[in-house]
């Protein structure tokens, strides 16, 4: 327990760990003045003005952190950013002075931040709003993802137009994005206030965007409800850019949302489906049925994202996006021929380096699930010699590969597959898991190029174990 009354002791830590801690309870109370403030606006009638929460703990640090300096050079930003508040709260223009010479001194200071908004702030109970803008158009210029220009965002948005301070397109865009997932009710607001503006166009964008990135932390009844949303706003955008630059990205965005979606309702279909036909469960028949529906649903949107790019785009990013999520529906549906073909008409359609490894690898997949090794080597063989070496698709590649030139007695073919995988990610699963069956390939069949590879001790995975 800190003790924040007594005798100054500004010469041990204990007086150090009094004055932060008296900074701190003084910042706690700055945000609880300033979220009152946007509360009350655009009237601050009932707003503490001469003699706010906070001030009596800024003059104490202020004093503090002034004699600790002479022992602790490093807690100048400390005092100084203290010392600015104690002096001239009641001096809305030398704050903001003072707060700009701070930002100068201290460029990478948090304290800049809190600052700036805190002298806007002091500005707007002055109603000296001309002022009061440059202070917070200077923290969004400086720092415009900061939470300090969150809040400063949600005070002037809260003005309404009082003393002619109100948000442009482009802060009400960079206000969105500093919320991140929980940014969109200000995307839309933006789009609703200027519909066919520049910014109103990157605002379905980064709505697109978080849309696609929350997949992972919400609930799937909640995926759907955005789902449908991104439906609403995609054809919004649509219809107001027909001709965006960014139709391709907002196109595969939604594919590989519904494609998410959709595999998720699938696999909850099939777990039922299962369910009923083994213990004969009504209500699992029901469920199954369901969400077999909501995956045909979302399946849909996807073949329909495909169908676009493929007259619209061909050979493009999105072309090869959308086809592959398309490839993998009819995977997940174990239409396996269909599928193959499909990523036959891809690999055949030129794509580019990243897009050539991942298609590889899922028609390669395919193939060795089928039992067919000879097919798998016949598609992933040729990416043993590529530059473009990812983690995710290309170090799998290589593992199947190796296991299946092992599964046609291939053994030396699949002792330099693994090599090659182990030299490249020794480290990932791929990578541990060649170096297993590499050393196992050492005991076995011992050609010399083999024997000359050295055998790194890694964690290893059971030998039951095959993915």
């Amino acid at each position: 327990m800190i003790s924040l009354a007594g005798a100054n002791t500004a010469d041990s830590t204990a007086g150090l760990a009094r004055a932060v801690a008296l900074k701190q309870r003084a910042m706690d109370a700055e945000d609880q003045f300033i979220e009152r403030m946007i509360k009350q606006a655009p009237g601050f009638k009932r707003m503490e003005c001469s003699d706010p929460p906070f001030l009596a703990d800024y003059r104490r640090a202020a004093r503090e952190f002034e004699e600790l300096k002479k022992r602790f050079v490093w807690v100048e930003p400390y005092a100084s950013s203290a010392a600015l508040v104690a002096e001239y709260w009641n001096d809305g223009p030398g704050l903001y002075r003072g707060s700009l010479a701070f930002m100068r001194a201290h460029p990478l200071s948090r304290f800049a931040k809190r600052l700036l908004l805190l002298a806007g702030c002091r500005l707007l109970l002055e109603k000296n709003y001309p002022l009061a803008q440059a202070s917070f158009e200077t923290l969004w210029r400086d720092a415009p993802l900061s939470k300090q220009a969150v809040l400063a965002y949600r005070l002037v948005d809260a003005l309404n137009g009082t003393g002619g301070m109100k948000l442009s397109p482009e802060q009400m865009l960079d206000w969105g994005r500093a919320l991140g997932l929980g940014g969109n009710h200000v995307l839309r607001k933006l789009i609703s206030r200027c519909p066919e503006s520049k910014e109103a166009e990157l605002a379905y964008i980064q709505m697109f965007k978080n849309i696609e990135r929350g997949f992972a932390q919400w609930t799937l009844s909640r995926s759907f409800r955005q789902a449908e949303l991104l439906e609403k706003y995609f054809t919004r955008f649509c219809r107001a850019f027909p001709e965006s630059p960014y139709l391709q990205e907002a196109l595969i965005l939604r594919a590989r949302f519904n494609y998410r979606c959709g595999k998720k309702s699938q696999a909850i279909a099939r777990k039922n489906d299962y369910s009923w036909r083994k213990y004969k469960s009504s209500r699992r028949k029901r469920v199954a049925r369901r969400y077999s529906a909501y995956a045909s649903r979302h399946f849909k949107r996807v073949n329909l994202v495909d169908s676009v790019a493929a007259v619209r785009y061909p050979g493009s990013p999105c072309y090869f996006e959308a086809g592959i999520l398309s490839s993998l529906i009819l995977f997940e549906k174990d239409r396996f021929a269909q599928a193959l073909e499909k990523l036959r008409t891809l690999l055949e359609s030129g794509p580019g380096p990243a897009e050539r490894v991942r298609i590889s690898w899922y028609a390669g997949l395919i193939h060795y699930l089928e039992g067919d090794y000879q097919g798998t080597i016949d598609v992933l063989a040729p990416l043993e010699r590529v530059d473009w070496r990812d983690e995710r698709f290309w170090s799998r590649a290589m593992l199947f590969l190796g296991k299946s030139y092992l599964a046609i007695g291939d053994s030396s073919s699949a002792g330099r597959v693994f090599a090659t995988l182990a030299r490249a990610y020794p480290y990932t699963y791929p990578g541990i898991r060649a170096r297993r069956l590499k050393k196992d390939l050492i005991t076995k069949v011992s050609p010399d190029w083999i024997e000359e590879l050295p055998v790194i001790q890694l964690p290893v995975f059971p030998e039951s174990y095959t993915p």
